[in-house]
């Protein structure tokens, strides 16, 4: 099975990150589930895109993904060292 990513799974990060934050500003949602909501997003679009293929499945998993771990990446480098240097 030959997988391909779709620029399409890249332009939808930025869109992932916003409504990721969005979704972190609402009190009543839990953190937890802030990646699953993004999923769920993402697999609409990508399933009424391309139809429930692997692929398709699997470009969603990686759009999110990459939302995710680019939010940790900030936070753990730019948020936390900040907090890291007031401890000092």
């Amino acid at each position: 099975m030959d997988v391909q990513l779709y620029p399409e799974a890249m332009m939808l990060v930025p869109l992932l990150l916003i409504l990721g934050t969005m979704l972190k500003s609402v009190k009543q949602i839990p953190d937890w589930s802030i990646p699953w909501i993004l999923l769920f997003f993402s697999g609409v679009y990508f399933f009424i895109r391309d139809g429930f293929t692997a692929e398709a499945f699997l470009n969603a998993i990686a759009a999110v993904g990459i939302a995710v771990y680019g939010n940790q990446l900030y936070k753990q480098t730019v948020v936390n060292r900040t907090e890291d240097k007031k401890e000092e």
